[in-house]
């Protein structure tokens, strides 16, 4: 049933309708019906339903009611309005009377803003301490992560294929740095290989000050002999001349650099080429090779002499 008012009584002069039955306590929040939409907008962007926020100004306006009145004025199914008692209740915002019947009952509008600033202090505090154990949850599931690639990486062969000379030499300048314990090179006296010997020589004099096995394996000449003098406990002379150049570190990486054949055609392109691996059997074999060409091989101040 519409109702109309004016300043509470009724009168056929001025009539406002409301999309739902209004008694004289809500008329006085209704007739602003700015204000009214403020409220009910406010409260359901702090989780209230509209049926929810519709129910409370109602008990805010009327005081004590029965579901059933509620129900009646609100024009709502009884069941539907039962679920938003039980709703607001749950929520901490209206409260049920022991009478018989049970009435229900609104908290003030500013207690009901208080309830809801303590809960999203409470809901911040929590999210905070949420983040925190995220970010060292992160950490540990980093480092479990971490620790189980290291453990597959160190039991898995690879090999991965280098093209490019500012590429190789990256990688040959990053293994040779990284080194623990033994350095092994085999270098010509031309082309990318020996380029890369010539910018790591101060990185070898600096590796075996710190009591690195570094031997490096290359044809002692003129034009290098004064590089060499400063490695020379760990160089011997390489007779024969080799197409390609190798870097073992540690025993468990291997660099296998090759240069550009000179019979390829102009348009095919030179670029030079790396293998990287840390297969077990082919580096321990590349080692062995080394030392059996080590063993016999001339050692610097022999050469230093004739050069």
């Amino acid at each position: 049933m519409l109702v109309s008012f004016v300043d509470g009584r009724k009168s056929r002069k001025k009539v406002f309708v409301l999309p739902f039955p209004v008694t004289i306590e809500i008329y006085q929040l209704s007739r602003n019906s700015e204000l009214y939409g403020s409220i009910s907008e406010a409260l359901m962007l702090f989780g209230l339903s509209e049926r929810e926020a519709r129910v409370y100004l109602k008990l805010a306006a009327s005081g004590q009611m029965r579901a059933s009145e509620l129900a009646k004025e609100l024009r709502m199914h009884r069941l539907d309005t039962y679920h938003a008692l039980k709703s607001l209740e749950a929520k901490e915002i209206v409260e049920a009377t022991l009478s018989r019947p049970m009435r229900f009952e609104a908290l003030p509008l500013e207690d009901v803003i208080e309830i809801i600033k303590y809960k999203d202090r409470e809901e911040a505090r929590k999210k905070s301490s949420a983040y925190i154990e995220l970010e060292e949850a992160s950490k540990r599931l980093g480092e479990i992560l971490n620790k189980k690639d290291s453990s597959e990486n160190r039991n898995s062969d690879r090999i991965q294929i280098l093209g490019g000379r500012r590429t190789i030499y990256e990688k040959w300048s990053k293994i040779i740095s990284f080194a623990e314990s033994e350095i092994l090179i085999v270098a010509t006296d031309r082309g990318v290989v020996h380029s890369l010997l010539s910018r790591t020589f101060d990185t070898l004099q600096r590796k075996l000050k710190e009591g690195l096995n570094v031997k490096v394996f290359t044809p002692i000449t003129e034009s290098n002999v004064k590089q060499i003098e400063g490695i020379r406990r760990g160089a011997r002379h390489l007779t024969t001349s080799a197409s390609a150049g190798l870097c073992i570190v540690d025993g468990s990486k291997a660099l296998i650099v090759t240069e550009p054949s000179t019979q390829a055609f102009p348009s095919s392109g030179r670029e030079e080429t790396a293998i990287l691996t840390n297969s077990k059997s082919i580096v321990q074999t590349l080692r062995t090779l080394f030392f059996v060409g080590w063993d016999t091989s001339p050692i610097f101040e022999d050469v230093k002499e004739r050069v």
